[in-house]
């Protein structure tokens, strides 16, 4: 009798945790942290909220031009050093690097934006 009832007993046990752990299929997944992007001026790596500074200018070309000053890690008065992406020259306080940017059609209709860094004042010059 006893051995049924620790039977009986084990089968609820597995039954409940088959139950609990398996996941229904309407729920949606939970998403993965998406991954820290880097500054393209420090190479820092950016936490959550942070963002790059930057300014696009509008246009009726599909191309815009973009100014980046750099992220709250080494925007001045910051002290990281803040490098060209294109020349590597250190760049000054007040340099901000050019780019272009485009905005694509991507997949299920969502835009997708593409940055091509042009680089820093000298070596656009």
């Amino acid at each position: 009798m006893t051995i049924l009832l620790g039977a009986f007993a084990l089968a609820v046990v597995m039954v409940l945790a088959f139950f609990a752990l398996r996941r229904p299929k309407g729920s949606p997944e939970v998403p993965a942290a998406p991954a820290r992007q880097p500054c393209p001026l420090c190479g820092s790596a950016l936490g959550p909220g942070e963002r790059v500074h930057s300014v696009v200018f509008a246009s009726s070309t599909p191309d815009k031009i973009m100014e980046i000053a750099g992220c709250p890690h080494c925007r001045p008065p910051a002290t990281l050093r803040r490098v060209c992406p294109v020349c590597k020259k250190d760049l000054r306080p007040q340099d901000v690097v050019t780019a272009r940017v485009f905005e694509r059609k991507g997949a299920a209709g969502a835009k997708k934006t593409h940055v091509h860094v042009l680089g820093c004042p000298r070596c656009r010059s």
